[in-house]
């Protein structure tokens, strides 16, 4: 699944990461209330869909509440529908409530990791580090980005995500020959 980078970007405007995807891609993103903007090739959210659904979240329940049920629909989504479109329009929600959430950084990462958008993958992953140094999964994500990258540093961040308790990952595992 390869991107070209030249052609398109999204701007997420709660985390100001950019991005480039491919045509198939926006086609997901704009059924999900992101909309195209071709005066300034971007997809983004408008302002007034990010303050009415944070509004709508918090009506019923706290913020921290709110941020903990959007996060669950991005595991969901991702892990068990394998939808990591739909997971990471979740997590960029669960961003807007509360950007110091270490795990909706580290869920975005690995959404950008399954859509085979490494690069973009990384800073996000260390985010969720800086954000939660004792988080392993952090680690893993942003060693699954780096892997696949061919950074040298990969197996170093993975090692220390499994040293902080995350699951293994099989195909860094074989990778680098762990067990």
């Amino acid at each position: 699944m390869g991107f070209n980078k030249s052609i398109l970007a999204i701007v997420w405007f709660s985390t100001s990461v950019s991005f480039a995807v491919s045509t198939k891609t926006i086609e997901h993103l704009k059924k999900r209330c992101f909309v195209w903007t071709p005066t300034d090739k971007c997809i983004t959210r408008h302002k007034e869909d990010d303050e009415r659904l944070v509004k709508k979240l918090t009506s019923k329940l706290t913020p921290a509440e709110a941020t903990d049920k959007v996060i669950a629909e991005g595991k969901d989504a991702a892990a068990h529908y394998n939808d990591p479109i739909t997971a990471l329009y979740r997590y960029n929600q669960a961003l807007i409530l509360d950007p110091g959430r270490a795990e909706a950084w580290q869920g975005a990462a690995d959404c950008f990791v399954k859509l085979d958008m490494n690069a973009e993958a990384v800073p996000l992953a260390k985010k969720a580090i800086e954000l939660d140094p004792k988080r392993g999964d952090a680690y893993v994500a942003l060693a699954r980005a780096q892997f696949h990258l061919r950074s040298a540093e990969a197996k170093a961040n993975y090692q220390k995500g499994l040293v902080l308790g995350a699951l293994a990952d099989q195909e860094l595992a074989r990778a680098f020959s762990i067990k």
